[in-house]
């Protein structure tokens, strides 16, 4: 307890939705890609469940005003040829930085941006970090939200109930529908023990979909669609 310092961090509790903008820096110039919905559990905890890339729901006028206090924030922080992963909220249409890191997203944001665009993120974090961009590929990472009719990306992570815990896992069926499963990932071995956490992921799902209503539709029902086998 001695060693623990005396002093303590309160920071005030922003409501509202959340979302995650990815992007990078380049030359002093910061470069929006675009703009992530998250799916957040009520607190205390406010676990990630999903993503959605891109987020086309959110009006010019509001998205300019994200991307304006994003500039502000990179600038104030001195950051040079990185990518990076900005979390903000949106509260009464103002956008608030919760978190702002000069890094690639987590929770395969990465990938999903990948998937959409057809790039890769690590490949433009090198080339950013190593000055070796063009301008036409800063111009080409990005995405144009005045006239987009591209596909949707999403991921949704498999949450076991509490109940399951200590049973043995077998797999994760989905039950037969439309959507384009890209990818149906386990995050434990058939026969290994359930234990269940504070989040109690266990895998996930990631789609690709035509539009955004369409998969903002199926994150919120994709528990409908989910069946966690396990064995006697």
């Amino acid at each position: 307890m001695y060693s623990l310092p005396s002093t303590v961090l309160a920071e005030e509790y922003i409501d509202g939705k959340e979302y995650s903008v990815e992007g990078f820096v380049f030359q002093e110039e910061f470069y929006p890609i675009g703009i992530t919905k998250k799916f957040i559990e009520k607190g205390p905890f406010f676990n990630e469940k999903g993503h959605i890339f891109p987020d086309t729901s959110i009006s010019k006028e509001i998205r300019d005003v994200i991307y304006q206090e994003l500039i502000k924030a990179h600038k104030a922080l001195g950051l040079q040829n990185c990518f990076t992963h900005s979390e903000i909220r949106l509260n009464n249409n103002i956008p608030y930085v919760i978190e702002l890191g000069a890094r690639l997203g987590g929770d395969y944001i990465p990938r999903l941006v990948d998937e959409v665009l057809k790039v890769d993120t690590s490949d433009i974090a090198i080339r950013c970090a190593t000055d070796r961009f063009a301008k036409q590929d800063r111009d080409n990472q990005k995405i144009d939200y005045s006239n987009y009719n591209g596909n949707y990306a999403s991921i949704y992570f498999i949450s076991c109930p509490k109940e399951m815990s200590g049973k043995k896992f077998y797999e994760i069926q989905v039950e037969e529908t439309d959507f384009d499963i890209v990818e149906l990932s386990s995050y434990i071995e058939k026969g290994e023990r359930i234990y269940t956490k504070d989040n109690n992921r266990i895998g996930h799902i990631i789609l690709k979909t035509e539009s955004f209503e369409e998969t903002y539709q199926l994150m919120n029902d994709m528990h409908k669609y989910i069946n966690i086998i396990t064995q006697d």
